[in-house]
């Protein structure tokens, strides 16, 4: 059998998601801005927030939100961080 456990699951098409970010991020088809796009701060970490889930289609669709607000979205979305 060859089912895993949803939570894993979802923390593996995390991962792959993160890392089809950076990896589109050393090619240049992403670029990190240096202010979040939700309150403008530019003095911390910039996160790319997946707005549409990890699935491969939409891995890319990503708001840039500093560490701040990036939980906030989560928890506004009802998902846990």
């Amino acid at each position: 059998m060859n089912s895993l456990d949803p939570s894993l699951a979802r923390r593996r098409q995390q991962r792959l998601a993160h890392g089809a970010v950076s990896r589109a991020i050393g090619r240049g088809e992403l670029v990190r801005p240096d202010v979040c796009t939700a309150c403008g701060d530019s003095d911390r970490w910039i996160d790319a927030h997946h707005l549409a889930g990890y699935d491969p289609q939409v891995r890319l669709l990503v708001q840039w939100v500093c560490t701040r607000c990036h939980p906030l979205g989560h928890r506004r979305a009802g998902v846990a961080t």
